[in-house]
């Protein structure tokens, strides 16, 4: 038992009598034995237990807190220092005795629940840093996989940047944790150092396993923007020394463009070869326009190009000369020195189909054409020149697709020929006095002031001059070489416009048309003629109205005007209006007339009624007789005078107003004559007008003596 022992008698052998406390028959160094004097007595040992009456328990909960030697879970953080000095070593360790070689030391990073997310260790020898969260995790917050590495120069772990990332499929990142290949560095060079040769030296090596593919890849350098005009390179030699580093480059002329090339030279003296994406090789130029382009610089270029299934010798700039030691001629042959093709004269006459040209060219063949064909929209033609001097020239052209014959002088003499533009034909004179003679009889002939005539020469100051014979002739318009028209087909028609450009016939300021009545048949062609015209309210744009006709049968018809009252005029000083106007249901009032009549007049305006429906026929005529005259000396004076021809329409069936005011004035106030119409009859209106000014609408009429239409 111990000293535990020696205290249990201690308690055996004490008697309390009040406050007072007796020992008897113990031996007190039994119980002190060596203790220190410090702690030879009960009250120093509840002083060092901290006068706790539950040492035991408190001892017990305290050692529980602490991490066993056998290893355990640490709940919050762990800092090993070293103090203000020396060095803090965390040391782990695995197979003290060395007798297991597959005991490793490691470092586990869990997370999110006890998952393993990454961590280091120690296999087979080797140092091993491991992350175990694929691209494809659903762990929260994941960021992907893979291992980074980042440095700062800044205190705190945030401030440190991306360096390196390993992702998980193996990619290795310089500077961005997305790389595309297995070893892909952004913002930044890759330099290799060594003497080239010895096992260290700077060596890049790129094997290709690849055994199927036609196009494995060896290099690849791309540029993620790349401006026109721009080079991409790689460089070899000595570093930037003139003429000391060699250049493969590529160069950028826009996107699939055939002129991007590939380009060889050396540093500081240009490109000394390029290949386009169209095939072209150029020396000495990066614009080759040839399958070979040579250029030494100075203008002299040899261009060669395939042609066919031969060659083409070119020469831009400076002239290729091909020459002729002596007086002789050149000869141009193909398929064999005895097939020529054409020959240049010592004289200087060129020869195409023949040896003997006797002009400066000379055509000859079967069907000898000459073919004149432009590669863009330049025109392109002939042009004929006197001493330098452009005179005339034939050209077409290709942007507007037009035919351009032109005579460019300007003697502003109608009796010179050379002024105008003349056409000629054979006709009977052609070959007259020889054979031929060279005498053709003149056709047609534009003017110098753009007049054209037909048949034959000399001036005029008209636009188009027809000449015809005694046999007669004119102008025609045909509506086909050999099929019929048919029923409301137009012939032809002669437009007249205030502008002609864009517009058609269809579209004229004014225009004669003709147009089939009917079916046209070997036996029978009947055609109407029209004309129309455009009042002020229809515009360039657009189409003319009819106003009249001759039918197949030499019939006149005059259509309504703009305000649908048909209008005659008989030497400027009469007009007469036709109108039919009819009532349905009930009686209905039209206005006719407004008049503006200075002082008498009764026989100006005469109106006749022309019944031509319902249960009777009638006819009437009606004037209107007085003056407007308002000037204080006379008053308006204006009444009707009705004579009954036929089964009388009646004296009240027009009737007159003055509504005074504008437009009428103390001169000639104005007066509205108005017909009333009965349920269901019509009548023919014709209003006969003399003396008297005619306006189209009622609020332009002049001062006196005028008049105009309802509509």
């Amino acid at each position: 038992m111990g000293k535990a022992k020696e205290l249990a008698e201690l308690g055996d052998k004490l008697t309390v009598s009040g406050s007072a406390v007796t020992v008897s028959g113990f031996n007190y160094d039994n119980i002190v034995d060596s203790a220190p004097g410090a702690l030879d007595t009960l009250n120093e040992l509840a002083a060092a237990l901290g006068d706790d009456a539950n040492f035991s328990t408190t001892v017990t909960n305290s050692i529980a807190t602490k991490l066993p030697l056998a290893g355990g879970t640490l709940t919050g953080d762990l800092t090993i220092s070293s103090g203000t000095s020396g060095d803090a070593t965390l040391t782990i360790e695995a197979d003290t005795d060395n007798n297991n070689e597959f005991d490793n030391p490691k470092i586990l990073f869990k997370q999110d629940g006890g998952y393993e997310a990454g961590g280091m260790r120690m296999s087979n020898n080797n140092t091993i840093i491991w992350n175990g969260i694929s691209d494809a995790s659903n762990l929260p917050g994941s960021g992907g996989g893979g291992i980074s590495f980042h440095t700062g120069s800044v205190s705190g772990q945030d401030n440190a940047t991306l360096k390196m990332h390993i992702k998980t499929d193996g990619k290795v990142g310089i500077n961005t944790n997305n790389p595309s290949s297995k070893l892909h560095v952004n913002d930044g060079d890759v330099k290799i150092v060594g003497d080239g040769q010895t096992s260290g030296g700077a060596n890049l090596q790129i094997i290709n396993t690849n055994t199927s593919n036609y196009y494995p890849k060896a290099i690849t350098a791309f540029m993620n923007y790349i401006g026109v005009g721009v080079r991409h390179q790689i460089l070899i030699g000595k570093d930037g020394s003139t003429n000391d580093t060699g250049s493969l480059a590529f160069y950028y002329a826009g996107n699939a463009s055939a002129n991007n090339a590939v380009l060889l030279g050396l540093w500081g003296s240009g490109d000394t070869l390029a290949i386009t994406g169209g095939g072209n090789v150029g020396i000495s130029t990066l614009t080759p326009g040839a399958k070979l382009h040579v250029d030494d610089g100075s203008g002299r270029n040899l261009q060669i190009a395939p042609s066919g299934s031969g060659i083409d010798i070119i020469s831009t700039t400076n002239p290729m000369r091909l020459i002729t030691s002596d007086a002789s001629h050149m000869t141009f042959s193909t398929d064999g020195s005895s097939n020529e093709r054409m020959r240049i004269m010592n004289t200087g006459n060129v020869g195409i189909g023949t040896t003997d040209p006797g002009q400066l060219l000379e055509v000859n063949g079967s069907g000898a054409t000459i073919r004149v064909e432009s590669t863009d929209n330049n025109p392109q033609g002939i042009e004929f020149y006197q001493t330098g001097t452009k005179n005339a020239s034939i050209m077409w052209g290709q942007g507007s697709a037009n035919l351009e014959i032109k005579n460019f002088r300007n003697d502003q003499n109608a009796t010179n020929l050379y002024a105008n533009i003349d056409f000629y034909t054979g006709g009977a004179n052609a070959t007259s006095g020889g054979s031929p003679a060279y005498t053709p009889d003149q056709a047609m002939r534009i003017t110098d002031d753009q007049n054209v005539i037909v048949g034959g020469g000399g001036q005029t100051s008209e636009k188009l001059l027809i000449k015809t014979t005694q046999s007669g002739g004119g102008l025609q318009i045909a509506w086909s070489d050999g099929s019929s028209p048919g029923n409301g087909q137009t012939l032809g028609s002669i437009g007249f416009q205030g502008y002609s450009d864009g517009n058609s016939n269809a579209s004229a300021d004014a225009k004669i048309q003709a147009t089939a009545a009917a079916n046209h048949s070997g036996s029978s062609a009947p055609t109407h003629l029209d004309f129309y015209t455009k009042d002020d309210s229809i515009g360039p744009g657009s189409g003319g109205t009819r106003r009249f006709r001759i039918d197949e049968y030499g019939a006149a018809m005059i259509h309504a005007s703009k305000n649908n009252w048909s209008r005659l005029e008989q030497q400027g000083n009469t007009n007469i209006h036709y109108r039919l106007f009819g009532a349905s249901s009930s009686t209905t009032t039209y206005d006719l007339l407004r008049y503006r009549r200075h002082y008498w007049g009764s026989g100006s305006v005469h109106i006749t009624l022309f019944q031509t429906y319902y249960s009777t026929t009638s006819q009437g005529e009606y004037w209107l007789s007085g003056h407007g005259r308002s000037d204080g000396s006379y008053n308006p004076s204006y009444s009707i005078q009705y004579q009954d021809i036929y089964n009388g329409p009646g004296s009240g069936r027009l009737s007159i107003n003055l509504p005074g005011g504008a437009p009428g004035n103390s001169a000639a106030e104005i007066v509205d004559v108005s017909i009333s119409i009965p349920a269901y009859v019509y009548y023919l209106v014709k209003i006969q007008v003399s003396h008297s000014t005619f306006y189209p609408t009622t609020t332009t009429m002049g001062a006196n003596n005028s008049y105009a239409l309802f509509s």
